[in-house]
């Protein structure tokens, strides 16, 4: 495998070759899935985890959260502009000195996880209210000059995946990461059997299906949309595993679409049961209108058996 960059895990942005309704839907749901996927990547990390730069002479994982909110107010304001303005010329801010000052180097990210929550449920509000032709709409950025509103959503889409694989790319290399598996609830009762969970699927996929962090609600969005119970999330402790994990290529779906795949290819994939000592904990999805949401609790195992399924608030 080539050495990943770890400035750019998963490349440099490149402006899209097209940009119409179809891309834009995709960087519009990329834009509403960015806080949850910033969740679950730092979900579990402990506060030295968090102060922990993501590469050397990097920013921490703490001033990569906070980071995100910061440029996308930006951003939020910069649409506004152009919706409201002839060709504003708008005033870049230098993210490193904001990222220095003491709250991004020392607040609880809770702060920000919930401020890009709210933010993003906002600026989406208005993107999609807005006919197609507003996002032909322009401003000046001093530094790199003329940016359609269709250029900002496509650069933003992809600013909050880079920064989160900023994230994940270090968990994996301390071996900090957790991985995941999604499954409807009658479906793990049924197999989940003394000291292990055994899918039914592990027989003739030979491996059982899990996922890192970052892509959990676009696999929970892409292959149980249609589930009518609950949905559950399993994190996993690949170091209990008995079996081996093996990260790799994962198959595109079957009636074609990217959505999983927006933020990684590869996948981790279980050549085992999955050993109930490795199960860390089990959460009840949420779901909107528009798809899952990450769960807002999780109770261990040994509760979910005990007392069944748990019911959050």
């Amino acid at each position: 495998m080539p050495e990943i960059d770890l400035a750019y895990p998963i490349g440099r942005f490149e402006l899209p070759s097209r940009l119409d309704a179809e891309t834009r839907s995709v960087h519009i749901a990329e834009l509403e899935a960015a806080p949850g996927v910033l969740r679950a990547a730092v979900d579990g990390f402990t506060e030295s985890q968090l102060d922990t730069p993501y590469r050397p002479g990097g920013w921490t994982v703490r001033q990569v959260v906070h980071h995100l909110p910061d440029s996308h107010a930006n951003a939020y304001v910069r649409f506004r502009l152009a919706l409201t303005e002839d060709v504003p010329t708008i005033r870049p801010y230098d993210e490193a000195l904001w990222a220095q000052l003491p709250d991004a180097r020392t607040a609880p990210v809770e702060l920000s996880l919930s401020l890009l929550a709210c933010l993003h449920a906002r600026w989406l509000a208005c993107i999609r209210a807005l006919p197609g032709d507003a996002f032909e709409r322009t401003f000046v950025h001093p530094e790199l000059g003329i940016m359609s509103l269709d250029h900002q959503l496509a650069l933003y889409a992809w600013h909050g995946r880079h920064h989160v694989a900023h994230i994940s790319a270090l968990a994996i290399r301390m071996g900090w990461a957790r991985i995941y598996h999604v499954v409807p609830e009658t479906d793990f009762r049924t197999q989940l059997a003394g000291s292990a969970y055994v899918p039914a699927g592990l027989q003739g996929d030979g491996f059982v299906h899990c996922a890192r962090g970052a892509s959990v609600i676009a696999v929970a969005n892409d292959y149980f949309a249609g589930v009518a119970g609950n949905l559950l999330l399993l994190e996993i402790d690949p170091a209990r595993l008995a079996a081996e994990t093996r990260y790799e290529e994962a198959a595109p779906l079957a009636g074609g679409g990217t959505s999983h795949l927006a933020s990684e290819s590869r996948f981790p994939h279980v050549y085992g049961p999955i050993d109930a000592d490795a199960i860390i904990r089990v959460g009840l999805f949420g779901r909107t209108a528009s798809g899952y949401e990450w769960p807002r609790e999780f109770a261990s195992l040994d509760t979910f058996v005990a007392s069944g399924l748990p019911r959050f608030g």
